[in-house]
């Protein structure tokens, strides 16, 4: 009989290293620009972005985090990424409970409010130096 754990290890695709991330991707991102038959002028009028920023993220160099969602916006994936932030990969079932508490109708607002995950006592506090 198959657990669960086999069905869970299957579905997840393993997460490239930070190392390896940014130059994903920029190849993917570049992959859906080429499939779209546009050039980088054409991504970067459809953005709003200067060209030199689509060439600096399918390098997998460093951009903003507001060029990317514009660029993956212009690529028609914002609906998609919306989409990803609803579904997040838990990292236990405690936490995929609280996402649901969180989340419910009668659950609480979080809209202006700071969240902390741990009670902060007097004694984990650091000291203050004369």
């Amino acid at each position: 009989m198959k657990q669960l754990s086999d069905f869970i290890g299957k579905r997840r695709v393993k997460t490239p290293s930070m190392d390896i991330f940014p130059m994903e991707v920029g190849r993917r991102l570049r992959l859906q620009r080429i499939a779209f038959r546009w050039r980088q002028s054409d991504l970067a009028l459809r953005a709003g972005v200067s060209v030199q920023t689509i060439k600096t993220v399918e390098k997998g160099e460093a951009i903003s985090s507001w060029n990317l969602l514009r660029i993956l916006l212009a690529l028609n994936q914002g609906s998609d990424f919306l989409k990803m932030l609803e579904a997040p990969n838990f990292p236990s079932l405690k936490a995929h409970e609280h996402y649901l508490q969180l989340t419910s109708v009668k659950g609480p607002s979080l809209l202006g409010r700071r969240v902390r995950t741990k009670a902060v006592t007097a004694t984990q506090t650091p000291e203050k130096k004369a």
